[in-house]
């Protein structure tokens, strides 16, 4: 292959389909096919289509040359494919490129806020549980394996994950929303993102939970029990 340098800049794209996007495209589809378009050589298809374009949420992204391919054929398409997941693979490219159109939620990095954010869990933790002799060290830095995001909402902080990735699996340290944005499902949403990162990366997802009410919200996910901690404390 060669690659030649343009003066202009050109677009490249690259459709992915959600599933309310597809039954649209199906429909144009079935409209269009008709036995005098399908016989007619000069029909240009693409045409048909710019209605369809102001129907769905378009999202760029601009992503780096090593990334990019045709997809002309079955060949190209399973190479898009293995280089997607791969790029994705990171949870930096994961995560900061996640574009969520109806809730607009996003992830930033933020090490300041993500360290103020794991104090505020750990403190609201003691004051769940103030029979248990719990000592509060503030958290002063994330380990290099850590990948701490925080959550924004209409570009306002709202909370923060905390993801460590290992070699066989990645572990959900934490996860923390302000308590006027709990109980819409915003959790629910957030947990099935880091699931797909999982998928992607073909790594076992693994959580912490300190409660049955947490414990509870991660079955119904799909997680189940696998470790149980036995602790010694002193009197």
């Amino acid at each position: 292959m060669k690659l030649v340098a343009f003066q202009n800049h050109a677009f490249f794209g690259v459709s992915f389909w959600s599933k309310s996007d597809a039954e649209i495209f199906k429909k144009i589809i079935a409209d269009i096919s008709t036995p005098e378009n399908l016989s007619n050589s000069e029909n240009f298809w693409d045409d048909y289509f710019n209605d369809f374009l102001d129907e769905i949420q378009i999202h760029t992204l601009e992503i780096p040359n090593y990334v990019a391919s045709e997809m002309n054929n079955i060949i190209e398409y399973d190479m898009a494919i293995t280089m997607c997941q791969k790029y994705y693979s990171n949870p930096k490219q994961y995560f900061i490129n996640w574009h969520n159109n109806k809730n607009e939620y996003s992830y930033i990095m933020n090490t300041s806020q993500a360290l103020s954010y794991t104090q505020k869990l750990l403190e609201e933790y003691i004051y769940k549980h103030p029979d248990e002799n719990f000592s509060l060290t503030k958290p002063s830095y994330f380990e290099n394996n850590e990948y701490p995001y925080i959550i924004q909402k209409e570009k306002k902080s709202i909370g923060f994950i905390d993801i460590a990735i290992e070699k066989n699996f990645f572990l959900l340290r934490r996860i923390y929303l302000d308590k006027s944005y709990r109980r819409q499902r915003l959790g629910t949403q957030i947990l099935e993102n880091i699931i797909t990162f999982s998928k992607l990366t073909n790594k076992e997802l693994r959580v912490n939970v300190y409660d049955e009410e947490a414990e509870k919200f991660y079955k119904r996910l799909g997680f189940r029990k696998n470790f149980t901690n036995y602790v010694i404390r002193r009197q």
